[in-house]
């Protein structure tokens, strides 16, 4: 992904899939926005202290499906699978556009740079494509602390 494609204030570094482009909507108190390509899963995105850890969140992680920590340079990142209930469905589907029961989220959170990733997503293929986007996450606090690129030079060599 080239620089273009990332807005300045972007709070860290992400590397994104060939045709993805950033969207951002006016947030008042965490930096938000999403990923979003035609025909593949759109990643929201909310990363500052008010955001909080959404896989913390006991109404996020109803229906957890898998949960499983990754381990990477200089963080930790919380990964789910959720299954998403009629509510939510109802919420951001429609009123009337029906119980897909295949419908899944995932969701991905940095607990210590206060930075999450969530998608919807129906198959594995769309998971992995969100795990890529959010994994490649490096917050603005590592690259601050780390000018000789130690901590970093594995995401740097992605």
């Amino acid at each position: 992904m080239s620089a273009a494609q990332v807005p300045k204030d972007f709070p860290g570094r992400i590397t994104l899939p060939a045709g993805y482009v950033f969207q951002r909507p006016g947030c008042i108190d965490s930096y938000c926005g999403s990923f979003a390509k035609k025909d593949a899963p759109t990643v929201e995105i909310d990363i500052g202290e008010m955001a909080g850890v959404y896989t913390n969140d006991p109404d996020s992680t109803k229906g957890t499906v898998s949960r499983r920590t990754v381990g990477l340079p200089g963080q930790t990142a919380v990964v789910l699978i959720v299954k998403v209930s009629h509510e939510e469905q109802s919420r951001i589907r429609g009123k009337y556009a029906g119980f897909d029961a295949a419908l899944k989220k995932v969701l991905i959170s940095f607990p210590e740079s206060k930075a999450n990733f969530y998608s919807f997503v129906h198959t594995q293929q769309e998971i992995d494509v969100v795990e890529k986007i959010a994994l490649s996450y490096v917050p603005e606090s590592l690259i601050k602390t780390d000018p000789v690129g130690s901590i970093l030079s594995p995401y740097l060599k992605r």
